[in-house]
């Protein structure tokens, strides 16, 4: 008789010692998050009230995205709930995924992305003019390439006066390019060309900003020789530079240098603008990862970060790798954030939320 009362407490103490050590939770830890929401306290507990954690992630070529969610799943509407949602700053190799604790804990996490300013640059195409690629490229004196080529492409972005300038060892140097760059205008200029098929005949090129119409005064080695016509004759033998005033009923006015290519001459660099647009550049993006919150209240309601957050945080606290037993091929992290920011409902207004939010992190394998 005492044996089997024996074996009976021993049954017992066998099946107590299961109860407090569930084998589907080894190593699993115990996600609590304390948060406080239009004033009212709310602890939400992995495993208690229905309360399941649900951890994912979504990776492309350019961005990881960790989705964690504590709610009911058997009520769709039930509260309390929470989900938070973090978008990897544009920074971020998703391909590196060698220590994501690390990528993690070194990332900057933001409420709100505030959005940059767009800026304005004029696009130059210059070249010298005679395709000799024996020279180099100055703006302000300041050399713009080691490359010796016969065209530049420069990006302007600061108004202001800027001096284009080439200089070569084979051919005779040209005027440099004076370009007045006002913010969002293309500048006024011009150039001269020579005709292919009649070495004495020049012509005047406007530049777009001239518009439709300008009037023009040639001026041949110091003389003004003739006003009117967008062309002139020079003879190449006995001239050794033609010039041209521009005036475009917009207002613009320009003097313009050319040196005649002759068989009796070396070649010379008569500079000038090919093209040129105004052009506008996007803002850089901001280098953190975007945080979203969603909270589903007592009655079901829910309310979300996405909106005005002023000088709302949100800050990772720690982080730990742990094992899930029901998902054994998969890795994750136990993350804490302190958060202080405002949440929105549909209808836009807004309310408090703040305190510490402790979820797991399904991290990329």
């Amino acid at each position: 008789m005492k044996k089997i009362g024996f074996f009976i407490l021993v049954l017992i103490i066998a099946s107590c010692q299961k109860d407090d050590l569930p084998s589907g939770n080894i190593g699993t830890p115990v996600f609590v998050s304390d948060v406080i929401f239009n004033d009212t306290d709310y602890r939400l507990t992995a495993g208690e009230n229905g309360l399941v954690l649900n951890p994912t992630v979504a990776l492309t070529d350019s961005s990881v995205k960790f989705v964690s969610e504590l709610s009911n799943p058997s009520c769709t509407d039930c509260g309390p709930a929470l989900k938070m949602t973090i978008e990897s700053p544009p920074s971020s190799d998703p391909n590196n995924t060698q220590n994501w604790l690390g990528e993690l804990t070194g990332w900057d996490y933001a409420l709100e992305i505030e959005p940059g300013t767009s800026t304005q640059a004029l696009q130059v195409l210059a070249s010298n003019g005679n395709d000799v690629s024996t020279g180099h490229w100055f703006l302000d004196g300041e050399q713009l390439s080691n490359e010796e080529t016969s065209s530049i492409e420069l990006s302007i972005e600061a108004p202001g006066s800027y001096e284009l300038s080439y200089s070569d060892n084979t051919c005779i140097d040209g005027e440099p390019i004076t370009i007045d760059y006002e913010s969002g205008e293309i500048p006024c200029y011009g150039s001269i060309s020579q005709s292919a098929t009649d070495p004495n005949l020049f012509i005047a090129e406007p530049g777009p900003a001239y518009g439709t119409s300008a009037a023009f005064i040639w001026i041949i080695d110091g003389s003004i020789t003739g006003t009117g016509d967008n062309t002139i004759v020079a003879d190449i033998s006995t001239t050794n530079q033609v010039s041209v005033i521009m005036v475009g009923a917009t207002g613009c006015i320009d003097t313009v240098t050319y040196i005649p290519q002759s068989p009796l001459l070396p070649c010379a660099n008569n500079l000038r603008i090919e093209n040129s647009e105004v052009v506008t550049i996007p803002p850089e993006p901001v280098d953190e990862a975007l945080v979203t919150i969603e909270f589903t209240d007592a009655e079901g309601t829910m309310f979300s970060s996405s909106g005005p957050q002023g000088t709302s945080t949100f800050q990772l606290v720690s982080i730990d790798p742990y094992e899930e037993p029901n998902r054994p091929n998969e890795s994750f992290a136990n993350a804490v954030f302190n958060v202080s920011c405002i949440l929105y409902s549909d209808g836009g207004q807004g309310f408090p939320f703040s305190g510490q939010i402790n979820l797991a992190l399904d991290l990329p394998n």
